[in-house]
């Protein structure tokens, strides 16, 4: 339907599917709404960066261990005690923000709680570092 057409996220269909989704299809239908970049939209941006994205990848100290891209601030979802309480200090509210993980959900859940607190210009990078790696940099390891 049109609640999942070409408009990504917005007001509209926000209050569309808070309306009429049943209560456990909304969590679900409001990650499909959220805001994405593609590992495409990434590869441009690493080629070029100009400085107005920041790049969040959530994933654990071991994962990047075994492969990482340049350019991301690191907030481990495990280590969230730790950083939680200093977002603002660490991350501007009114920068654009990209969030990476190993497949895309847990950045999905970092997207929205960066909503929830006021981050203003949030996007999960679908696909997460196995599809750059997949798509992109055969160079990147897989795992």
């Amino acid at each position: 339907g049109f609640l999942l057409g070409q408009s990504r996220s917005n007001s509209i269909n926000r209050s569309l599917l808070r309306s009429f989704a049943p209560f456990e299809q909304k969590r679900d239908l409001e990650r499909m709404l959220m805001d994405t970049v593609t590992v495409q939209d990434l590869a441009a941006y690493l080629r070029e960066p100009t400085g107005l994205v920041q790049l969040v990848d959530v994933r654990e100290p071991q994962e990047l261990a075994l492969s990482q891209l340049p350019g991301f601030i690191n907030l481990p979802l495990s280590e969230y005690e730790q950083w939680s309480t200093m977002i603002e200090s660490i991350l501007n509210f009114n920068q654009e923000t990209w969030v990476i993980c190993h497949h895309g959900l847990r950045s999905a859940q970092m997207c929205q709680w960066l909503e929830g607190k006021g981050c203003q210009i949030v996007k999960n990078i679908t696909g997460g570092i196995h599809a750059y790696a997949l798509e992109i940099d055969r160079s990147v390891p897989l795992y």
